[in-house]
């Protein structure tokens, strides 16, 4: 018996350093996402419209990779894929319109608060209960947030943060509505928000015609990094607990202004780092408490952490 617990304790730890290694190699891999965005010449709605496209042709290409006999069943796409997928949609018309009109930085660190939008989302819709800490939680997320507009509004950029915020919120949304669907795969959900967010910025006005260099770019990230980046993050969950997952999620809100300052140039404003160390920090307390609840087994069933 106590050689199967050493056996069973040195594959648990295989397993979870598996599920953070994927899941970090996913967060650097998406992390270029907002300078890819950024260095694009192309208008708003033409880099939703290729966004989306590639990300489709990305996620059809990556799925018949992994499983092959996927195609057959493509048609059995469910009212859970289309809802979430149309979510994943408005995220990425929000996500990119926002940095069209704000700095990246400001972005990323409100997209950060998204654990703790999905927190209130899954106690309103799918009634499960929220442990205290995660209203502190969102007390200080909201103090962050509530710093970074107010130093928009003196600057004029005070719509691409409440487009950044409307992202946050659609992509909490997918996130609640892919977990209230589970055991269902929903990987199909992000072709599908593909799909739609193409076919929205084709009917508000983008151009078919695209410069080679931004469609180099937006094929890149369409269908290399958003795919593999998601899928990798999305296979972690099955080996590590969802607030592990959050903490190494955040290096995203790390990583991707810096490149976009050493790429080119842009500085967060004082108002951003206060806010950002505000939302972070409120994030990464919460998802470390809430990791040593589940790990000892502290945390009712139902809660939603």
């Amino acid at each position: 018996m106590a050689a199967e617990r050493v056996v069973r304790g040195a594959s648990g730890r295989r397993e979870h350093l598996r599920g953070i290694t994927l899941c970090a190699i996913g967060v650097v891999v998406i992390s270029p996402d907002a300078l890819i965005v950024r260095s694009v010449e192309a208008d708003a709605w033409t880099t939703v419209a290729w966004r989306g496209i590639f990300t489709a042709v990305g996620t059809v290409a990556l799925l018949l990779l992994l499983r092959p006999g996927i195609a057959p069943r493509a048609r059995r796409l469910t009212g859970p894929h289309l809802f979430a997928g149309a979510l994943f949609a408005a995220a990425s018309i929000a996500f990119v319109s926002a940095l069209d009109r704000t700095d990246a930085a400001s972005v990323l660190v409100i997209i950060a608060a998204g654990p703790s939008i999905a927190s209130v989302l899954g106690r309103v819709f799918l009634h499960q209960r929220a442990a205290a800490r995660t209203w502190l939680t969102g007390l200080g997320v909201v103090t962050g947030l509530t710093l970074i507009l107010g130093g928009s509004v003196g600057q004029g950029d005070v719509d691409g943060d409440l487009l950044a915020l409307a992202g946050a919120t659609c992509f909490a949304g997918y996130l609640t509505v892919s977990r209230a669907a589970r055991p269902a795969d929903m990987t199909p959900a992000i072709g599908v928000g593909g799909a739609a967010a193409a076919l929205a910025g084709f009917v508000a006005g983008a151009d078919p015609w695209i410069d080679a260099r931004d469609l180099l770019l937006l094929a890149v990230l369409g269908v290399v990094i958003l795919p593999v980046s998601l899928a990798l993050i999305t296979r972690a969950t099955h080996h590590v607990p969802a607030p592990e997952v959050n903490l190494v999620a955040l290096l995203e809100t790390l990583l991707g202004p810096l490149w976009v300052w050493l790429a080119i140039g842009e500085r967060p404003s004082a108002e951003v780092l206060a806010g950002g160390v505000l939302v972070v920090g409120a994030v990464t307390i919460h998802s470390a408490l809430a990791l040593r609840a589940e790990r000892d087994e502290d945390t009712p069933a139902g809660v939603f952490v």
